[in-house]
């Protein structure tokens, strides 16, 4: 099985993001090297997830480590995997971009560990902390943002960042941009029905216009937090 369509554009814009961050998406997956999943090589199932092509024990591990209905929604075990996988690399590719810049990210998130989280300990903690300011990233592979001049966040989300003053950090690898909202500036997002989540969320318009480049975002990080 080969990836097509949405997570070819996927896959494309986790190799551009990392190609940005001064790595590529292979040295990404060689970190893993030494790691498991049970009997399974991680750092294989990392490269196999960006090509769809996973081994047969690898495949029936995620089958049955990712079959987890209400957070796959209507992927299957393998797209939810694969789903993980590329935002567990892009997480890496970002905080390599800050270690080059002297700036050293505790990362903080659930799933820090790369292991697959049964429902019960899957929770929205931001994914890492700089100087005691907690951040979450947020992925947009296909320009949604762009296109589409918005930005949508569950209810569960929105909640989570301002009860726990998390900073989000937003990066379009496509777009090679990214925004930063304090959690000061979630009152200027709406209440609304999301379509693509079928359920109600929360959504500020003119994304675009707080959008600028990912390399200048990352060279003036530490004095914007």
């Amino acid at each position: 099985m080969n990836w097509l369509g949405l997570y070819a554009q996927k896959i494309i814009s986790l190799h551009s993001l990392a190609k940005t961050c001064g790595t590529t998406a292979d040295e990404l997956c060689a970190k893993y090297g030494d790691q498991t999943f049970g009997d399974v090589q991680k750092q294989s199932v990392f490269r196999n997830a960006l090509t769809g092509r996973f081994a047969g024990e690898e495949a029936l591990y995620l089958i049955r480590a990712c079959n987890i209905k209400h957070q796959k929604d209507n992927r299957t075990p393998l797209q939810y995997a694969t789903d993980l996988i590329i935002g567990w690399l892009s997480e890496d590719a970002i905080i390599h971009a800050l270690q080059t810049r002297n700036i050293n990210p505790e990362m903080i998130g659930a799933d820090k560990d790369r292991q697959f989280l049964d429902k019960n300990d899957i929770s929205h903690s931001a994914d890492i902390s700089i100087k005691n300011q907690k951040i979450e990233l947020v992925f947009d592979y296909t320009n949604h943002w762009k296109i589409h001049d918005k930005l949508d966040l569950r209810d569960n989300k929105k909640l989570a960042l301002e009860q726990n003053s998390i900073l989000l950090f937003g990066i379009a690898p496509r777009a090679n941009s990214g925004f930063l909202i304090r959690p000061s500036d979630l009152t200027d997002f709406s209440h609304n029905h999301i379509p693509a989540y079928g359920k109600d969320g929360w959504t500020k318009t003119g994304i675009s216009k707080q959008m600028e480049s990912l390399a200048v975002l990352l060279d003036k990080f530490e004095e914007i937090i």
